[in-house]
Protein backbone atom coordinates (compact mmCIF):
# COMPACT_ATOMS: atom_id res chain seq x y z
CA UNK A 1 0.00 0.00 0.00
CA UNK A 2 1.17 3.81 -0.99
CA UNK A 3 1.11 6.04 2.04
CA UNK A 4 -1.95 7.88 0.43
CA UNK A 5 -3.92 4.40 0.53
CA UNK A 6 -2.93 4.21 4.60
CA UNK A 7 -4.39 7.45 5.47
CA UNK A 8 -7.54 7.04 3.81
CA UNK A 9 -7.87 3.53 5.33
CA UNK A 10 -6.97 4.84 8.65
CA UNK A 11 -9.90 7.84 8.07
CA UNK A 12 -12.30 5.36 6.82
CA UNK A 13 -12.08 2.93 9.60
CA UNK A 14 -11.98 5.95 12.49
CA UNK A 15 -15.23 7.95 10.44
CA UNK A 16 -17.02 4.63 11.45
CA UNK A 17 -17.06 5.84 14.99
CA UNK A 18 -16.31 9.17 14.88
CA UNK A 19 -15.84 12.70 12.86
CA UNK A 20 -12.38 12.07 11.15
CA UNK A 21 -12.30 15.71 10.16
CA UNK A 22 -10.81 16.58 13.82
CA UNK A 23 -7.83 14.64 12.70
CA UNK A 24 -4.58 15.64 10.42
CA UNK A 25 -3.43 13.97 7.51
CA UNK A 26 0.20 14.12 8.85
CA UNK A 27 -0.80 13.29 12.55
CA UNK A 28 -1.71 9.98 11.07
CA UNK A 29 1.53 9.75 8.98
CA UNK A 30 3.34 10.99 12.37
CA UNK A 31 1.46 8.32 14.44
CA UNK A 32 1.82 5.69 12.02
CA UNK A 33 5.26 5.82 11.57
CA UNK A 34 6.33 5.99 15.06
CA UNK A 35 4.23 2.50 15.41
CA UNK A 36 6.03 0.78 13.00
CA UNK A 37 9.75 2.03 14.45
CA UNK A 38 8.55 0.28 18.01
CA UNK A 39 7.19 -2.98 15.92
CA UNK A 40 9.96 -3.63 13.67
CA UNK A 41 12.42 -2.27 16.67
CA UNK A 42 10.70 -5.15 19.43
CA UNK A 43 10.15 -7.51 16.47
CA UNK A 44 14.16 -7.61 15.47
CA UNK A 45 15.38 -7.51 18.85
CA UNK A 46 13.56 -9.77 19.89
CA UNK A 47 14.02 -12.52 17.02
CA UNK A 48 17.61 -11.63 15.49
CA UNK A 49 15.90 -12.52 11.71
CA UNK A 50 16.82 -11.73 8.66
CA UNK A 51 15.48 -8.01 7.00
CA UNK A 52 12.65 -8.47 4.83
CA UNK A 53 13.50 -6.63 1.85
CA UNK A 54 9.87 -5.15 1.64
CA UNK A 55 11.47 -3.22 5.12
CA UNK A 56 13.93 -1.74 3.61
CA UNK A 57 14.59 1.61 1.90
CA UNK A 58 17.24 2.39 -0.57
CA UNK A 59 19.20 5.95 -1.61
CA UNK A 60 22.48 7.36 -2.96
CA UNK A 61 24.74 10.11 -1.90
CA UNK A 62 27.69 11.35 -2.95
CA UNK A 63 31.36 11.29 -1.45
CA UNK A 64 34.09 13.23 -0.44
CA UNK A 65 37.56 13.01 0.65
CA UNK A 66 37.77 12.68 4.41
CA UNK A 67 41.37 12.61 6.41
CA UNK A 68 42.36 10.62 9.57
CA UNK A 69 41.68 13.62 12.24
CA UNK A 70 38.32 13.58 10.79
CA UNK A 71 37.08 10.34 12.23
CA UNK A 72 39.67 9.97 14.91
CA UNK A 73 41.30 7.03 12.70
CA UNK A 74 45.14 6.64 13.82
CA UNK A 75 45.66 4.79 10.89
CA UNK A 76 47.04 7.81 8.19
CA UNK A 77 48.68 5.51 5.15
CA UNK A 78 45.14 4.45 4.41
CA UNK A 79 42.56 6.24 2.37
CA UNK A 80 39.16 7.96 3.47
CA UNK A 81 36.43 8.65 2.20
CA UNK A 82 33.12 9.75 3.59
CA UNK A 83 29.30 10.70 2.73
CA UNK A 84 28.47 14.77 2.19
CA UNK A 85 25.69 14.29 3.82
CA UNK A 86 24.37 12.95 7.43
CA UNK A 87 22.38 9.61 6.85
CA UNK A 88 19.22 9.20 8.69
CA UNK A 89 17.77 8.11 11.76
CA UNK A 90 17.53 4.49 11.02
CA UNK A 91 15.40 2.06 13.34
CA UNK A 92 18.31 1.19 16.48
CA UNK A 93 18.63 -2.50 17.56
CA UNK A 94 20.59 -3.59 20.86
CA UNK A 95 23.80 -4.24 17.60
CA UNK A 96 23.02 -0.76 16.01
CA UNK A 97 21.31 0.62 13.22
CA UNK A 98 19.60 -1.40 10.96
CA UNK A 99 22.00 -0.49 8.07
CA UNK A 100 21.77 -3.81 5.92
CA UNK A 101 24.16 -2.70 2.50
CA UNK A 102 26.49 -0.05 2.19
CA UNK A 103 28.27 -0.39 -1.82
CA UNK A 104 29.17 1.78 -4.26
CA UNK A 105 26.73 3.00 -6.81
CA UNK A 106 28.09 2.06 -10.34
CA UNK A 107 31.72 2.12 -9.18
CA UNK A 108 34.15 -0.38 -12.16
CA UNK A 109 36.80 -0.61 -9.07
CA UNK A 110 35.14 -4.10 -7.48
CA UNK A 111 36.46 -3.47 -4.02
CA UNK A 112 34.94 -5.81 -1.65
CA UNK A 113 32.44 -3.91 0.98
CA UNK A 114 32.38 -4.76 4.48
CA UNK A 115 30.06 -2.67 6.74
CA UNK A 116 31.28 -2.79 10.12
CA UNK A 117 31.04 -0.75 13.68
CA UNK A 118 33.31 1.57 14.42
CA UNK A 119 35.86 -0.09 16.56
CA UNK A 120 36.79 -3.10 14.36
CA UNK A 121 36.64 -0.52 11.74
CA UNK A 122 39.82 1.40 13.16
CA UNK A 123 41.24 -1.69 14.75
CA UNK A 124 41.40 -3.40 11.37
CA UNK A 125 44.69 -4.00 9.71
CA UNK A 126 46.02 -4.46 6.11
CA UNK A 127 46.91 -7.71 4.72
CA UNK A 128 47.76 -9.46 1.40
CA UNK A 129 44.03 -10.86 2.35
CA UNK A 130 42.37 -7.72 3.18
CA UNK A 131 44.41 -5.13 1.41
CA UNK A 132 41.43 -4.12 -1.10
CA UNK A 133 38.72 -4.23 1.52
CA UNK A 134 37.13 -1.15 2.51
CA UNK A 135 35.84 -1.20 5.83
CA UNK A 136 32.27 1.11 6.02
CA UNK A 137 31.09 2.55 9.26
CA UNK A 138 28.72 4.94 11.10
CA UNK A 139 30.57 7.66 13.00
CA UNK A 140 29.54 10.08 15.68
CA UNK A 141 29.00 12.82 13.14
CA UNK A 142 26.41 10.87 11.27
CA UNK A 143 28.29 10.01 8.06
CA UNK A 144 29.45 6.95 6.53
CA UNK A 145 32.99 6.56 6.21
CA UNK A 146 34.90 4.49 4.20
CA UNK A 147 38.70 3.22 4.92
CA UNK A 148 41.18 1.02 2.96
CA UNK A 149 44.39 0.33 2.06
CA UNK A 150 43.70 0.72 -1.16
CA UNK A 151 43.51 4.29 -2.70
CA UNK A 152 41.27 3.29 -5.71
CA UNK A 153 38.80 3.89 -2.43
CA UNK A 154 39.41 7.37 -3.11
CA UNK A 155 37.68 7.22 -6.39
CA UNK A 156 34.11 5.83 -5.25
CA UNK A 157 32.01 9.27 -6.04
CA UNK A 158 28.83 7.65 -4.82
CA UNK A 159 27.46 5.20 -2.34
CA UNK A 160 24.28 3.02 -3.07
CA UNK A 161 22.97 2.28 1.20
CA UNK A 162 19.92 0.36 2.16
CA UNK A 163 18.58 -0.08 5.25
CA UNK A 164 15.31 0.30 7.49
CA UNK A 165 14.58 4.03 8.25
CA UNK A 166 12.92 5.41 11.27
CA UNK A 167 10.85 7.84 8.95
CA UNK A 168 10.24 6.42 5.66
CA UNK A 169 9.32 9.68 4.62
CA UNK A 170 13.19 10.72 5.06
CA UNK A 171 14.45 9.06 1.75
CA UNK A 172 13.39 12.43 -0.03
CA UNK A 173 16.25 13.81 1.54
CA UNK A 174 18.75 11.79 -1.16
CA UNK A 175 19.33 10.52 -4.09
CA UNK A 176 17.27 7.84 -5.41
CA UNK A 177 19.50 6.26 -7.80
CA UNK A 178 18.00 6.42 -10.98
CA UNK A 179 20.32 8.22 -13.85
CA UNK A 180 17.19 8.60 -16.01
CA UNK A 181 14.89 10.41 -13.80
CA UNK A 182 17.19 12.02 -11.31
CA UNK A 183 14.42 14.62 -10.15
CA UNK A 184 12.36 11.80 -8.81
CA UNK A 185 11.34 11.69 -5.53
CA UNK A 186 12.44 8.89 -3.44
CA UNK A 187 9.03 8.93 -1.46
CA UNK A 188 6.00 9.51 -3.58
CA UNK A 189 3.07 9.17 -0.99
CA UNK A 190 0.92 8.33 -4.10
CA UNK A 191 3.56 5.97 -5.63
CA UNK A 192 5.45 4.64 -3.55
CA UNK A 193 4.83 1.10 -1.87
CA UNK A 194 5.01 1.84 1.73
CA UNK A 195 7.69 -0.26 3.46
CA UNK A 196 5.77 -2.63 5.71
CA UNK A 197 4.50 -6.22 4.88
CA UNK A 198 0.68 -6.97 4.87
CA UNK A 199 0.12 -8.62 8.13
CA UNK A 200 2.40 -5.74 10.46
CA UNK A 201 0.26 -3.17 8.84
CA UNK A 202 -2.83 -4.57 9.75
CA UNK A 203 -1.44 -4.97 13.17
CA UNK A 204 -0.02 -1.00 13.32
CA UNK A 205 -2.97 0.16 11.53
CA UNK A 206 -5.40 -0.90 14.50
CA UNK A 207 -2.58 0.20 17.23
CA UNK A 208 -3.23 3.45 15.37
CA UNK A 209 -7.08 3.71 15.16
CA UNK A 210 -6.84 2.69 18.77
CA UNK A 211 -4.41 5.17 19.90
CA UNK A 212 -6.28 8.07 17.89
CA UNK A 213 -9.54 7.44 19.06
CA UNK A 214 -8.64 7.55 22.42
CA UNK A 215 -6.68 10.83 22.34
CA UNK A 216 -9.66 11.99 20.91
CA UNK A 217 -12.10 10.91 23.71
CA UNK A 218 -9.70 12.96 25.78
CA UNK A 219 -9.87 15.63 24.08
CA UNK A 220 -6.52 16.20 22.81
CA UNK A 221 -6.00 18.15 19.76
CA UNK A 222 -5.50 16.34 16.60
CA UNK A 223 -4.97 19.03 14.47
CA UNK A 224 -2.32 20.98 15.92
CA UNK A 225 0.41 19.43 13.77
CA UNK A 226 3.11 22.12 13.75
CA UNK A 227 5.42 20.37 15.95
CA UNK A 228 5.40 17.44 13.37
CA UNK A 229 8.73 17.77 11.11
CA UNK A 230 7.16 16.04 8.11
CA UNK A 231 7.44 17.53 4.69
CA UNK A 232 4.53 15.56 3.26
CA UNK A 233 0.97 16.42 1.99
CA UNK A 234 -1.54 13.90 1.17
CA UNK A 235 -3.77 14.50 -2.10
CA UNK A 236 -7.39 14.82 -1.04
CA UNK A 237 -9.55 12.01 -1.90
CA UNK A 238 -11.86 12.30 -4.99
CA UNK A 239 -14.86 11.89 -4.17
CA UNK A 240 -17.72 9.80 -6.27
CA UNK A 241 -19.74 11.34 -8.67
CA UNK A 242 -22.24 9.20 -8.47
CA UNK A 243 -22.70 9.35 -4.45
Amino acid sequence: MTLTEIVYDIREKISETVDDSDITDRYIIFEFNAQRELMLKNEFNKNHRAVDIQYQQSFCVDMEVASASDCNCDDLTCGIMRTVKQMPMFVRLHGGPLITRVGPYNDRSALPFSYVDYNRAIRSGYDQFTEDTVYAFLYTDGRIYLKSGNKLVNAIQKLNISGVFANPLDANNYDNCNITNANDPCFDPVKTRYPVTGDLYVYIREQVIEQLLRKLAKGEDLKNDSGLAMNMSIPKRQSNSNE
